[in-house]
């Protein structure tokens, strides 16, 4: 079939390969006269055999067959989606999420959102695998863009349907299909609700006035599905950080407290280091950012710094790079500006992070760095006991001697720049700070 693409023989080689799955299927439905049942048992399986196998080939073939052939399919494999039979389903989604990243490929878009709402309408009546759930997840999320493409009506329509499948999915105890279901329900919203929508909803509510005897629009039952979430039987499909935001606000409030107002500073930092933790820095410092732009030091939160340094884990080199150095650079700037103005308590606000303060800490991270990394590799890499956080326990999961290999064959690569700086900074250094750096070099 890949040879016959752009060629008159594609047509033909089409037609014929859509007449075969059909008399297969038409075999494997029919009814025999004879008499003995275990005859007619045997047959009825060497002939749904028969369509399994040219379902497998249809993977592949499908979507290089002639659009008029792929439409003809697509209407054989709704028949095969109602028999609910896992084995013929799998081979169906999968030649239909090919179909889905195919951009140029113009299928019908009524045959497809068919074909999808017996899908979503088979996760709410029955039972389904965590993996079934993902794929299904991403296979509804993928092909309803498609059909809204190629024609935004017969999408938008059909769009409660899928968000009720994507309901049933957020109910489950899989965590996996629920993140993908989750990602899922983003992406539609952000594609397929548009202001032609809303206000075709809001246009027919207000036409009906208090008489009303239509049903609910499409974008009330999308609401009321989104609404329904909320319920805690979902809760652990909640975005936590949206409810994190208003918290971690509240507590800076808190720290704005004089000291003889609120004795409890201790654990408000150690509270601010678990969301953090729990967050991430890079999500933490949008919800509360850093602000050593303010003229008025009063404004910033440098107070962050030392939970910043204790509590950061699985931060990416980039985002300290990026974000955390140019916040350094600016305070020395202002710091430089304030010692010149006589200003010596706000000019000692970047104490702390000045290179030698620092050299500490930098040295024991590439310590622990490397040891942890030959560990990993080595197979010595026994638990601590200690209980992780749930940062942590990701981080831990997808450290695979895989990622510890390519983390040394980096650390030994950049090794020729390392070192001697290192040695350049040891011999500048005094005692206090050139400890580490001397247990650094073995």
């Amino acid at each position: 079939m890949q040879a016959f693409q752009n060629m008159p023989l594609l047509r033909p080689a089409s037609e014929a390969t859509a007449t075969t799955f059909e008399r297969f299927l038409l075999l494997a439905g029919g009814s025999s006269s004879n008499n003995n049942s275990q005859e007619t048992a045997a047959s009825s399986s060497s002939k749904a055999l028969e369509v399994l196998y040219v379902l497998d080939a249809l993977k592949d073939i499908l979507p290089l067959m002639s659009v008029k052939f792929i439409n003809k399919i697509l209407n054989y494999f709704k028949s095969l989606l109602a028999l609910h039979q896992t084995a013929a389903t799998r081979r169906i989604t999968d030649p239909l999420y090919l179909l889905c990243i195919q951009p140029t490929l113009q299928v019908s878009p009524e045959a497809l959102m068919d074909l999808l709402c017996s899908l979503a309408i088979s996760v709410s009546s029955n039972e389904m695998s965590g993996d079934s759930m993902t794929f299904t997840a991403r296979l509804l999320d993928a092909n309803m863009k498609k059909v809204f493409s190629l024609n935004r009506q017969t999408c938008v329509v059909k769009l409660p349907v899928v968000f009720s499948a994507f309901k049933d999915i957020l109910a489950s105890e899989h965590e996996e299909p629920l993140a993908v279901a989750m990602e899922a329900f983003k992406s539609l919203i952000h594609t397929c609700i548009d202001d032609i929508l809303i206000k075709q909803g809001v246009d027919q509510i207000m036409t009906s006035g208090s008489a009303r005897k239509t049903g609910p629009t499409i974008i009330e039952k999308l609401c009321a599905t989104v609404e329904s979430l909320l319920d805690y039987s979902y809760a652990a499909a909640w975005d936590i950080s949206y409810f994190f935001k208003g918290a971690v606000k509240s507590l800076e409030d808190i720290q704005k407290l004089p000291d003889e107002d609120f004795p409890y500073r201790k654990q408000l930092h150690d509270c601010m280091g678990a969301a953090l933790v729990a967050l991430g820095p890079e999500t933490f410092l949008k919800f509360l950012p850093l602000n050593v732009e303010a003229q008025d030091l009063s404004d910033a939160n440098v107070w962050l710094f030392p939970i910043l340094k204790q509590n950061i884990v699985g931060a990416s080199l980039s985002f300290f790079n990026e974000s955390l150095l140019d916040t350094v650079r600016v305070l020395k700037l202002k710091s430089a500006k304030h010692e010149q103005e006589c200003r010596i308590h706000s000019a000692r606000s970047i104490d702390g992070l000045e290179q030698p303060n620092l050299r500490g800490v930098i040295c024991s991270s590439l310590q622990i760095l490397i040891r942890q990394n030959k560990e990993v590799i080595e197979g010595e890499n026994e638990p601590s006991g200690k209980e992780l956080s749930i940062c942590e326990q990701r981080a831990v999961s997808r450290y695979t001697s895989e990622v510890a290999a390519r983390n040394l064959d980096v650390l030994r690569s950049s090794a020729r720049e390392i070192l001697p700086t290192l040695s350049g900074i040891f011999i500048k250094s005094s005692k206090d700070d050139g400890g580490s750096l001397q247990r650094d070099f073995p």
